[in-house]
């Protein structure tokens, strides 16, 4: 019975540790800086000023692309998909403000928000590279 628990436990524990591995803010940079989306500036935010955006992720990125510059979009990772989750359900709840393209990864802990004159070519660029996340 005790070596059935510890298989039960062992296996439980190495799901959540899987899951709770954290993305960097460095990954999404280098996946981002892999496309030709045609990124120009990418800078961290202080988590603390997103201003109405739902809090509890770890980074926000916001980038600046040529086809819209000085606009592009943001980017905020999350340890945990329901803290991404709350905020994409922040951006679908307003979409004639924020634009049709907002985005999350397979994982969920990884949202994208891009200027609405951003074109889909480039949206489906961003979105390849922030998908494996």
């Amino acid at each position: 019975m005790k070596r059935i628990w510890l298989a039960v436990s062992a296996a439980a524990l190495a799901g959540c540790s899987a899951e709770a591995d954290s993305i960097s803010q460095q990954q999404v940079i280098d996946a981002l800086e892999g496309t030709d989306a045609g990124i120009t500036e990418i800078t961290t935010e202080d988590p603390g000023n997103s201003g109405m955006v739902p809090d509890g992720y770890q980074y926000h990125l916001v980038v600046v692309l040529e086809e819209v510059a000085p606009r592009g979009g943001q980017f905020f990772i999350c340890d945990e998909r329901d803290v991404c989750d709350r905020v994409k359900g922040y951006f679908d709840s307003m979409p004639e403000l924020v634009g049709p393209h907002r985005y999350q990864s397979e994982s969920g802990r990884v949202v994208a928000q891009l200027n609405s004159e951003v074109s889909q070519e480039t949206a489906d660029q961003i979105v390849a590279a922030i998908e494996e996340f």
